[in-house]
């Protein structure tokens, strides 16, 4: 999770896998929020984290259901639209599902708190 110095309003959320594959979100709400609402996302289309922004958070984010213990390919789960995500964050904790909408051309997705 990092936020940009000059759009301080505006954080990012960014997921990378055990084979280098790099997705990043803008996120339009104040941080607190996530773990309490729905949420719309718009898909960045670069390939790796920008250097200008500042780390807010991070840690370990783990896709579930993993298959025969081995970790989902992220770059999978975005081609089939659907992420089924295990935060361990101070501002993000528990499960979330993050799903492309199918109005957004693959650009936009919801995250979703599931309880």
């Amino acid at each position: 999770m990092s936020r940009s110095d000059c759009a301080t309003a505006y954080h990012q959320l960014s997921l990378e896998d055990d084979h280098g594959c790099v997705a990043n979100w803008v996120i339009p709400l104040p941080l607190k929020k996530l773990s309490k609402q729905s949420v719309l996302l718009w898909l960045l289309p670069t390939t790796s984290a920008p250097t200008s922004l500042a780390c807010v958070e991070s840690g370990p984010v783990r896709q579930v259901p993993t298959r025969n213990g081995k970790p989902a390919d992220l770059r999978r789960k975005l081609t089939e639209g659907l992420l089924q995500l295990n935060f361990s964050g101070h501002w993000l904790s528990g499960y979330h599902r993050l799903r492309r909408l199918p109005d957004g051309s693959g650009q936009l997705w919801q995250l979703t708190p599931i309880s």
